[in-house]
């Protein structure tokens, strides 16, 4: 325990314990301890995106979240809610096309800069990204032959 003399007061500080919160999630300290003594327990974010390896043919994906699939004859996906207002919520997916092209339901709500293709024997990848200011979502989707 560390402790600090500032004149007339004094004051002991200790580090409680550290945990890892959500992606997306601010860090966070609290005192367990009191003014005069001080145990500080730190509670700090993990990295901006949750890896998740995904194999079910529907799925709602959070934001912040890098959601994988292997090669899949149907994808269905769904949005879940914005996670947090104060940052920019971010919806990844990646998935392969096998030799009949996927087929690939996404929410309509979703605006694309143009019409969306899946052709077959193709890697892609997604990126969704919602605007908060006026409560839309922009999507892109790329594909690259697979190796």
């Amino acid at each position: 325990m560390a402790q600090i003399d500032l004149g007339q007061v004094q004051a002991q500080v200790a580090v409680g314990t550290t945990t890892t919160g959500a992606a997306g999630t601010n860090a966070a300290v609290t005192n367990t301890g009191t003014p005069a003594s001080a145990v500080l327990n730190f509670t700090i974010p993990t990295g901006c995106y949750t890896i998740v390896q995904q194999t079910a043919a529907s799925a709602t994906i959070a934001p912040q979240t890098l959601n994988i699939w292997g090669e899949m004859a149907s994808l269905n996906i769904t949005l879940g809610a914005p996670a947090n207002a104060a940052m920019m919520n971010e919806y990844i997916f990646v998935f392969d096309s096998g030799a009949t092209p996927t087929v690939l339901t996404l929410p309509s709500n979703v605006k694309f800069a143009s019409a969306v293709t899946i052709e077959a024997n193709m890697h892609y990848e997604a990126n969704i990204m919602y605007n908060q200011t006026n409560q839309t979502y922009y999507g892109i989707i790329v594909g690259w032959s697979a190796l």
